[in-house]
């Protein structure tokens, strides 16, 4: 459990009631104490089992305002955030604030550094935007995000590209200029913060994701036509070719809905119930 989560608080007298009752049932076997102790363990572990959503409702309970380099960075660069109306945008703000309180996120230069909240995690609030707050504790395990500041390889993908999702340890990587720009819609980049979170979303529910993949030249001649973005930028930028088109998919549905929504009907209405889009 985190070190920032509510739920830790919750646990600590529970920690102590556990530490007293096992010292006296060591040094006195009073088959209450043990009773004790059995009781106060079940809680422990029924706390650490729900520690997600504990801190969820936590943090949905009691928002705090975003910092005020957040806001600055959201009006600045998101275009999403920008189109919302007042009522909205407190909502994405909640969004925000309830997703980071366990991520960690940091730009690799010759020393670590933090990075403001909203770079962590606006595509993902943006991807979840119409569902219920409770989709983002989904994403609890993926609770690291890196950036660089260029285009760079990794052991699993030797040349330079943009953003990998790395199922196996549990996070992401990201150019972060190429990041930032992407939220812009009129930069006409990419959203490779979407495309990342549509394939951890993809692999938390892909028992529950239903959607009609494309043969593949149909597939690529609708992306460029959607967005202008042919074969070989996507594969570049991305570094791989995905074994299945809903990530692409999704990054398009997102960020060109009303293009996608005319050229690929089925699709779009698929997504649109996928992500209770509105």
């Amino acid at each position: 459990m985190k070190i920032n989560s509510i739920a830790v608080l919750f646990a600590i007298p529970f920690i102590i009631i556990s530490a007293i009752s096992g010292y006296m049932l060591f040094i006195n076997e009073n088959d209450n104490y043990l009773i004790i102790l059995i009781i106060s363990m079940v809680i422990l572990i029924a706390i650490y089992t729900l520690q997600p959503h504990i801190d969820f409702l936590w943090d949905k309970s009691h928002p705090k305002i975003l910092d005020s380099k957040d806001k600055i960075f959201l009006t600045k660069f998101s275009s999403f955030y920008n189109n919302l109306n007042d009522e909205d945008k407190v909502k994405f703000e909640n969004k925000i604030y309830v997703f980071t309180r366990s991520k960690d996120f940091k730009l690799i230069k010759k020393e670590k550094k933090r990075i403001t909240s909203s770079f962590q995690n606006c595509n993902c609030s943006h991807l979840l935007f119409n569902l219920a707050s409770i989709y983002q504790i989904y994403f609890k395990s993926f609770d690291r995000y890196f950036a660089y500041e260029h285009p760079f390889p990794t052991p699993k993908i030797q040349f330079l590209h943009s953003v990998e999702v790395n199922i196996e340890d549990k996070l992401a990587i990201f150019d972060i200029e190429s990041l930032i720009n992407s939220l812009n819609y009129n930069n006409r980049i990419f959203n490779i913060g979407i495309f990342a979170f549509s394939e951890i979303f993809l692999h938390l529910n892909e028992n529950k994701i239903l959607y009609t993949e494309l043969e593949e030249k149909v597939f690529w001649d609708k992306i460029s036509t959607i967005s202008g973005f042919n074969k070989d930028y996507i594969l570049n930028l991305i570094g791989f070719m995905p074994l299945k088109q809903f990530s692409i998919l999704s990054t398009l549905f997102t960020t060109f809905t009303d293009k996608f929504e005319t050229e690929l009907p089925i699709q779009y209405n698929e997504l649109k119930k996928i992500y209770n889009f509105k």
